[in-house]
């Protein structure tokens, strides 16, 4: 149902599609509704607040961490560790 919708436009975000990884985002999230799992475990993908797992209610989630910073991602993130940190800062 979701690709269908992407397909007809119906997903939209500041007029921009879904990139790839909220796409299978939303599809993981529609796949695990549809078999009514008890727990389902998410991966960030960019990390921090503009990350597209944040859309989930903070009643859905159980735990939250970050297991290592990087310099991949400075254009989005911050061209510092500190940046970075304070930006990955956004999922906890």
């Amino acid at each position: 149902d979701v690709l269908r919708r992407v397909r007809n436009g119906d997903v939209r975000y500041n007029d921009q599609l879904p990139s790839a990884f909220e796409l299978v985002f939303l599809m993981a999230v529609e796949a695990f509704s549809l078999e009514q799992v008890d727990v389902a475990v998410f991966e960030v993908g960019l990390g921090g607040r503009i990350d597209a797992t944040n859309a989930m209610p903070d009643k859905w989630i159980a735990a939250s961490g970050i297991t290592s910073l990087g310099l991949d991602h400075q254009r989005l993130l911050g061209s510092t560790l500190y940046e970075i940190a304070q930006e990955k800062a956004g999922i906890l």
